[in-house]
């Protein structure tokens, strides 16, 4: 999706009712690699049944990156739909900033490597390497801060996981969980009084290592004893995910929506992280709301992580679930823990962006 706002004059406009400056979605794309990886895959190599994996996640078949390519070549692909989706120049893109905790190389940065592989000379690479699935929007709170500088125009947030190198293939408590994937969001100004937008948002945090990789840092560098220990790879405490997801995203989309004093009714689609299908069903009913009011692909994707709302935005988008004037709740939970949930009003009209 893009609104071709290319050739358009940026002026400082003011996010409303706030002195600052108003951001939107102008556009987004997505990468999803090729390879598929079904249940019964999982289920002639694990001790596991495809059965089992669709009762307790939802999922049915996951997407993983071939062993050539890396994390910022799905960022690279998502980067360049979304610019081809709006016409925006790489040239022009004042910021990029990739939230990922798979990045290529501990050093250099992941979003050098992209700023210079799409030809965005002035944009500034930015990197945020620890928030796991609640990285993208964390991602736009920083890009919506980013433009409040007047001399900055347009920010794209890339989300991307390439889980398949971080989970152990033979740990059925977190291997059936996740795939490979990227996403991009490109984040422009809005004109003054333009009633739509990023709204507002809500995040909070609270250390935890229910969810954590143990080696690979300074505390435990790798080492052969690590490796034998297989202390490289994601271990999840699947227990505490569930209770902190299942508490944490409805409290947050509350407290977001009676900040600003919308009813709930009046939300047109929530975008919850795709962690796992009944994750997301246990929210909606605590939300009290229908799961109609939602867009789900975690069953042919799986848990991406940081990759989970670009992409699942972009499918909803696709599908004709979002539509000009939407009002949009985006949701999500990251390990940390890192949580939080953001207001958009979904605007398709480029004469709302300066």
């Amino acid at each position: 999706m893009g609104i071709n706002v290319a050739n358009r004059k940026i002026e400082v406009g003011t996010m409303p009712g706030m002195n600052q400056v108003n951001s939107g979605i102008v556009g987004f794309g997505a990468y999803i690699p090729d390879q598929t990886v079904t249940n019964q895959d999982l289920e002639n190599c694990l001790d596991t049944t495809k059965e089992w994996i669709a009762e307790k996640t939802g999922i049915f078949e996951r997407r993983v990156l071939d062993s050539d390519n890396a994390t910022s070549y799905m960022c690279i692909e998502a980067a360049k739909e979304a610019l081809r989706n709006t016409g925006i120049l790489a040239k022009d893109l004042d910021a990029i900033v990739i939230t990922t905790f798979t990045p290529d190389y501990i050093l250099p940065s992941t979003a050098l490597i992209v700023k210079e592989a799409i030809g965005a000379d002035k944009a500034i690479p930015i990197d945020l390497n620890q928030v796991a699935c609640a990285g993208t929007l964390y991602g736009m709170v920083v890009g919506q801060h980013f433009l409040m500088n007047p001399n900055h125009k347009n920010v794209m947030v890339i989300g991307a996981e390439t889980m398949s190198r971080i989970t152990n293939p033979q740990d059925r408590s977190t291997y059936v969980f996740f795939g490979d994937a990227a996403g991009a969001i490109i984040l422009r100004r809005m004109k003054k009084g333009v009633e739509s937008g990023i709204l507002g948002w809500d995040i909070q945090s609270k250390l935890s290592m229910d969810v954590h990789v143990p080696a690979g840092g300074s505390k435990y560098p790798i080492s052969q004893e690590q490796l034998e220990q297989g202390r490289q790879y994601l271990n999840m405490n699947g227990r505490s995910v569930w209770e902190n997801a299942t508490t944490k995203l409805p409290e947050s989309i509350r407290s977001l929506l009676d900040k600003h004093k919308v009813n709930k009714n009046d939300v047109d689609l929530f975008l919850l992280h795709q962690a796992n299908l009944n994750i997301i069903k246990e929210c909606m009913s605590l939300l009290d709301m229908p799961m109609e009011k939602t867009f789900c692909n975690v069953n042919k994707y799986g848990n991406t992580s940081a990759a989970t709302l670009p992409v699942v935005l972009n499918d909803a988008y696709n599908s004709g679930k979002i539509n000009h004037g939407d009002l949009l709740v985006f949701a999500t939970i990251g390990a940390g823990y890192f949580w939080g949930s953001m207001l958009v009003k979904f605007s398709e009209n480029a004469a709302d962006f300066e």
